[in-house]
């Protein structure tokens, strides 16, 4: 945001020309940029060279150390954000967080929720609480639910997915699964191999005991909050952290994409022509694109680990899917597959123009949770659906 230093004795910084003599003449316009915490909650704004024109704090719940900040009278510049960046008036003392006002004082909202909550979760029936009286976990932008952290958020959603598959244990995609949330998130640095194996197989509907939709959520939490609770300490440091930003993240579906190495050129008309190394990979995508104009983003598209070791290639990329393509006998089609699902939330679907439809590699692919089509038409047919 830009303002302009006050003409007058106020020594007051204003938005507009106008108010208490600000004018350009009075100084040049300054550029201010908001710094936030863990929460989101603004902490301060600082000039291009580094340089704080101001500093918030707050307790757990959102007490202003110095509300006066706040104040649009006050000489420093006018700002109307503030905890977890919530709209703030100086005045009322409230935040505004969409659909209701909340009372940090108190650490309530002022008016009911519209939602009646859930027996099952006695914390949502009082209709006035703020964040399940758990401020340090969550944010409620919106004022109707709470929020977790970004990379907790995360993790539950990656977890959701994977009681989504329903994965066969011992299967390729169960152990991509498995690995990449015990890596990704750290989980040897607080949790025994064994007590993760037993949540997984829980989660997973794999457990040698009962296995049902209340047992697989339940080790969803316990994961979860495992998780969350070996980082409270990451999450406190970080909202203490005048300057700093938003605490660090991992990303289990954004590699990096180069462009592709294949030629795409663009035709006479909507309809582009594609070309690949691979014979059916060029034929394929053309075909597609005969019939769904545009429909075809790109092919032989390079994908690598946050490492940089390469990950992936996908084959066709569609506005709605991946196609991973091999023929001949189809090897290292389902290693590839499996690692194509771990980078993308698009639908990964498997062509092989080589195999019968109830070969061994197509049956193994099926038995991994992926669409096989050995028909190119059949192929078509079902991308364009």
């Amino acid at each position: 945001m830009s303002y302009l230093v006050s003409g007058d004795k106020s020594n007051d910084w204003e938005p507009a020309t106008g108010a208490s003599g600000a004018s350009t003449a009075a100084g040049a316009p300054r550029t201010l940029f908001y710094l936030s915490d863990a929460q989101g909650s603004v902490i301060g704004l600082e000039g291009r060279g580094g340089s704080m024109s101001a500093r918030y704090r707050y307790d757990e719940f959102g007490v202003a150390e110095a509300p006066e900040k706040f104040d649009l009278n006050w000489s420093g510049p006018d700002n109307l954000f503030g905890y977890t960046s919530l709209g703030y008036d100086y005045y009322s003392g409230y935040s505004h967080a969409q659909a209701r006002d909340f009372d940090s004082s108190i650490g309530r909202f002022i008016s009911e929720d519209t939602y009646e909550g859930q027996l099952t979760d006695p914390l949502s029936l009082n209709l006035y609480a703020y964040v399940k009286n758990n401020p340090l976990r969550y944010t409620d932008p919106s004022g109707n639910k709470p929020w977790e952290p970004y990379d907790v958020n995360e993790l539950r959603l990656l977890l959701n997915d994977a009681i989504a598959h329903k994965l066969n244990k011992g299967s390729d995609l169960y152990n991509a699964y498995y690995n990449k949330i015990w890596e990704r998130y750290g989980f040897e640095d607080f949790m025994e191999k064994s007590q993760y194996s037993y949540y997984f197989k829980l989660l997973t509907g794999n457990s040698s005991g009962k296995n049902n939709a209340s047992n697989a959520n339940a080790a969803r939490e316990e994961l979860v909050s495992a998780f969350f609770d070996a980082n409270l300490a990451t999450y406190i440091a970080s909202m203490a952290m005048e300057g700093s930003t938003h605490v660090s993240t991992v990303k289990i579906k954004s590699p990096t994409v180069t462009d592709s190495e294949a030629v795409v050129t663009k035709g006479t008309g909507k309809v582009r022509t594609f070309t690949s190394t691979d014979k059916y990979v060029g034929e394929t995508a053309n075909a597609i694109e005969a019939r769904y104009p545009g429909k075809v983003v790109d092919v032989n598209k390079k994908v690598y680990r946050q490492d940089g070791t390469p990950l992936t290639d996908y084959d066709i990329e569609l506005d709605n899917a991946i196609i991973q393509v091999k023929q001949g006998g189809g090897k290292g089609a389902t290693r590839q597959a499996i690692n194509t699902a771990t980078s993308t939330s698009k639908e990964v679907v498997v062509y092989l123009p080589d195999q019968s439809p109830n070969s061994a590699v197509v049956k193994g692919l099926q038995k991994e949770g992926f669409r096989v089509f050995t028909n190119q038409e059949e192929l078509i047919n079902y991308v364009g659906r």
